[in-house]
Formats: C-alpha cells, sequence, structure tokens
C-alpha cells in the first residue's frame, strides 16, 4: 500500500521488479499465516490486518514528506500521544490494576521494544526507498517465527517455512541496487 501510495503521491518509480518483490513477499507472509486455518472470526481480523497496515502506509507516506531536521523521536511522540488521545476513549480502566511484577515486562515493553523501534524506524523512513520500507516490513512475521520457535520450540510447518523462504528470497533480490544502464546514446559520446 506504502509502495502504490507513493507512486501515486509523490511520484516515486513504480518498477517490475518492485511489484515482484513485494508480491513474492506478500505470498510468503500469506502462507506463514494462512488465513481461514485459526478459529474465530476471520474476517475480522482480515479486515483489522488492512486496517492496521493502511494505516502503517499513511504513516510511512507522511514520515517520508517530514523535514529531515525534525527528530526522529518527536516523530514518535506526536504518533504515540496521538493514538493515546484517540485510543483513551476504549480503555477499560478495570484491567489497568495489573499485578506489581507485571509492570516491569511493560515498561520494558514501551520503552524498549516500541520507544527503540520507532526511534530507529523514524531515521531509516525518510533514508530508505518505499519498496525497501515495505519489503523489510516483511520481515516481522519471520522474525516472530523465529522467536515462537527460540522460546517455545514451535516448528514450522512445511507452507510456513516456504513462506519464511519467500520472503527471505523477495527481500534479498527487492534490496540488491540495480545498476542504471546507461543511454545508448551516451554509449556512443564516449566512444
Amino acid at each position: 500500500m506504502a509502495l502504490v501510495g507513493n507512486w501515486l503521491l509523490l511520484g516515486e518509480a513504480l518498477t517490475t521488479r518492485k511489484l515482484a518483490a513485494v508480491a513474492v513477499a506478500f505470498a510468503g507472509m500469506l502462507l506463514i499465516v494462512q488465513p481461514g486455518q485459526g478459529a474465530g472470526d476471520g474476517l475480522l481480523g482480515i479486515l483489522l490486518a488492512l486496517g492496521a497496515a493502511m494505516l502503517y502506509a499513511v504513516v510511512t507516506l507522511i514520515s517520508k514528506q517530514l523535514p529531515k531536521t525534525l527528530a526522529p523521536s518527536h516523530i514518535a511522540s506526536v504518533q504515540t500521544l496521538t493514538g493515546v488521545l484517540l485510543l483513551w476513549p476504549l480503555l477499560d480502566n478495570a484491567s489497568l490494576w495489573v499485578a506489581g511484577s507485571h509492570w516491569g515486562y511493560l515498561a520494558t515493553l514501551g520503552l524498549v521494544h516500541t520507544t527503540l523501534m520507532y526511534l530507529i524506524m523514524y531515521a531509516a523512513f525518510r533514508q530508505l526507498p518505499t519498496h525497501w520500507i515495505g519489503l523489510l516490513g516483511f520481515s516481522y512475521p519471520v522474525v516472530a517465527l523465529l522467536v515462537d520457535y527460540l522460546a517455545y520450540g514451535r516448528l514450522l510447518d512445511g507452507w510456513q517455512l516456504l513462506g519464511v523462504l519467500l520472503i527471505v528470497a523477495a527481500n534479498v533480490w527487492g534490496l540488491q541496487r540495480v545498476p542504471v544502464a546507461a543511454a545508448p546514446q551516451a554509449a556512443k559520446a564516449g566512444a
């Protein structure tokens, strides 16, 4: 979504290679999550995931347009505060009472994982081409599966393994810099 949005709104070149790499990575992600295989309301989950992907694309496009002098910490702060204000009305006050030992986990999740990830992400967004951001985003499910294996010993099934391989292959292929071929007239002029 970010790739197409950037092409439509910002004029970034949209090549067959970029589209193919993202399509292969997306196919790999579908093999990993295997939609329709889980319990519960799958349609709601799909709609929520599509909504989250659309919002991620919007944030990516906005952050690429911000001045380079704007610190990533300011961008992350504004986004986090906006999320707090929008989600505050949905908060279940009874769930705020968490056992004392769990506050450390919540602090680690918020300060290390979220804050550090946002700072790195927003610093990189303005430096990377949009298709790189999209392709690297597909590494999340691969890392989640790796952590699932290391923490819980859960093995991948054959389709998930194929999905991981597709995502890795799409990233290796799609993140390579393709040299621009010299124009034929420039070659003649140099001869």
